[in-house]
């Protein structure tokens, strides 16, 4: 990554340091209202690194219940805690292409859809996400009361 910011270096906003300038900033009132805005988020951020931060153990006590059977191959328990970096890279470029299309293409995408019925914005789409990452904490949920 550092060999990437070097090679990049000369497409990057270069923006010199305010100093008291930049704490003037924040802490008048457009900054307040703008870190109260973002404040609400932290809270959800939080929450979703603590759940996810279970994957190495939780995922691994519940694999010890299963069957780890797949593909004729007996898997181990804590070798189910690499599918969701396997599913991550398989998911973000089906999303990307696939799903989430915006403008121009021949297929609408969801935002796409979801466009026509409310404004589209960058913290919506933060805060939808979160709401379907709520969600998806439910379906462990009911698989490890069944089994």
């Amino acid at each position: 990554s550092t060999l990437a910011m070097w090679l990049g270096r000369t497409s990057y906003a270069h923006i010199p340091p305010a100093g008291a300038g930049f704490v003037r900033e924040a802490c008048g009132a457009t900054g307040r209202a703008a870190l109260a805005k973002l404040l609400p988020l932290f809270a959800f951020f939080s929450a979703f690194w603590s759940l996810y931060d279970q994957t190495g153990s939780a995922w691994v006590l519940q694999a010890e219940k299963m069957n780890r059977s797949f593909l004729g191959v007996q898997w181990l328990p804590s070798q189910v805690a690499c599918v969701n970096p396997l599913l991550i890279f398989l998911l973000v470029p089906a999303f990307n292409g696939f799903v989430l299309p915006q403008g121009g293409r021949r297929v609408p995408g969801l935002y796409d859809l979801a466009g026509s019925v409310v404004r589209v914005t960058p913290l919506r789409k933060i805060s939808a996400g979160l709401f379907l990452l709520a969600a998806s904490f439910l379906l462990p949920l009911h698989v490890e009361t069944r089994i």
